[in-house]
Order: structure tokens, then sequence, then C-alpha cells
């Protein structure tokens, strides 16, 4: 009889462990994310360093005062977003790095959160939901480490489940 409760308990901390990885996943619980052995600071000054030495990859946009101008990467309270343009496929393609106070001088992750084809931002499409096929998800996270992270330095998938 003890083991049978002991089964239940065990099955269902089991459920609710794997159902808090996928319900409680915090901010951007769809991007696919990427882990870099370095601080999130220093993942940021690569990429402004790959921006500023590939002027391509910069999103540019007509600002409300009708200038036209680079789209600027900007930080929030706890996320610095930033955007990359890949002229290939005409695509956007938006990411964050978390920069929290607790997790500001461990490994920095990446977040590669979603795309836009759209030229005045609309139409945003978030990674790895059925707002894109398996195959352009796929498609477009091979172009996002390919062109993307293999220039700022070593990284490996953050994946949970290793």
């Amino acid at each position: 009889m003890n083991q049978i409760i002991m089964k239940k308990y065990f099955i269902l901390y089991c459920l609710l462990f794997l159902s808090s990885c996928f319900i409680i996943s915090g901010s951007y619980p769809y991007a696919e994310y990427y882990r870099f052995d370095i601080p999130s600071d220093s993942l940021i000054v690569r990429i402004k360093e790959l921006k500023k030495n590939n002027p391509q990859y910069n999103v540019i946009t007509t600002f409300e005062n009708g200038e036209i101008g680079v789209l600027p990467d900007d930080y929030s309270e706890n996320f610095y977003s930033c955007y990359f343009y890949i002229k290939s496929i005409k695509t956007t393609m938006f990411c964050v790095i978390n920069v929290s106070k607790e997790v500001k001088d461990t490994q920095a992750k990446i977040g590669f959160v979603g795309i836009t084809t759209s030229e005045n931002f609309a139409s945003w499409k978030t990674i790895n939901t059925k707002e894109l096929s398996k195959e352009d998800n796929l498609k477009l996270k091979k172009f996002f480490e390919a062109l993307i992270l293999d220039k700022l330095g070593v990284w490996e998938k953050d994946c949970f489940f290793k």
C-alpha cells in the first residue's frame, strides 16, 4: 500500500516539474536559447562589435521624426534587446539577453525570439511556435547560428533535456 502511494506522489511530482518547465518559463518562453561561456556584458560588447564591423546586420528604419537611421539595440530592466537584419532572406531577427542582477556574471544566454519580414516591423512571428512551420523554424535557426552566433564566439544550444 505504501509503495502505491509513493508511486502516485512520484508521478505527480514529475508531472508538476515538467509542466513548470513549459508553463512557468518566464519571459520569452518559446525563444531558442544559446549559451556562451562569458558574462552577458562581454556578449553585448561582441554584438556591438559585430554590428560595427558588419553594418549589413544593422536594421535601418525611419523614425517618427522622419529621419532614417539604425534601429538601436536597447536595455530594459532585465533584458538587452537586439535586432539583426539578414538581407539574403529579407528578415529582421529579434533577440534578447538576460541582464538581470541574478544572471549578469554567469554564462550569457542569448534568446532568438522572433522574426519579421515587414519593413515597418509588423507581423512578428515567434520562433518555436505554430506561427512558423517546422521547416521555417529550422531554417531560421540555422541562419541565425551561421550568420550571427558563429561570429560571436564559441556557443552551444541551451537545452533543458541533455
